[in-house]
């Protein structure tokens, strides 16, 4: 099996076969990451996540929303028949749903919707360019390079925070 364990629908680990219906399961996995830090089912051994997505259990944190709790929960589905885009009203579904509240579906289509935040990546660029790049103790570079990279994208999104469905800043 290859791909990333924590994303992978449990129809998927239990070999059961499957359908577009494990691409709702990633994106209610993507959105808990995106907002929590780590994926709901984490921990250091594939093995163990494998079981914990089986289970099913998600401990939400507190400071999520109730609509942001409602729609992970609905992508987080066991069964993949009962799992939110998976339906009768399919991705109307998901299009619908009371977290997406006022978002400009039309604006998105055609092209006109504005991004609610755009990253200082000429600070990022200028900022890689002229970094020195050292090796660790086994002169792996690109351990360094890869640390640097993380901080600068910190630094492009220091002033911003998820709260609700938009960026705040």
């Amino acid at each position: 099996m290859c791909g990333t364990p924590d994303y992978l629908a449990p129809e998927i680990i239990l070999n059961k076969g499957h359908n577009h219906a494990v691409d709702y399961w990633a994106l209610g996995v993507l959105m808990f990451e995106m907002v929590q830090g780590w994926p709901p089912f984490y921990h250091d051994q594939p093995l163990k996540v494998y079981e914990k997505i089986i289970l099913g259990k998600v401990n939400y944190p507190d400071r999520f929303s109730k609509a942001l709790e409602d729609i992970i929960a609905k992508f987080l589905v066991n069964n993949p028949s009962k799992r939110l885009g998976n339906m009768k009203g399919g991705v109307k579904d998901i299009i619908k749903h009371k977290w997406f509240g006022s978002f400009d579906w039309q604006g998105l289509l055609g092209g006109t919707l504005m991004a609610p935040h755009i990253p200082d990546l000429a600070a990022f660029d200028s900022a890689l360019a002229a970094a020195e790049v050292e090796g660790d103790e086994e002169g792996n570079e690109e351990h360094e390079v890869s640390i640097f990279i993380a901080g600068s994208i910190r630094y492009c999104f220091y002033d911003y925070f998820f709260l609700g469905v938009r960026l705040v800043p």
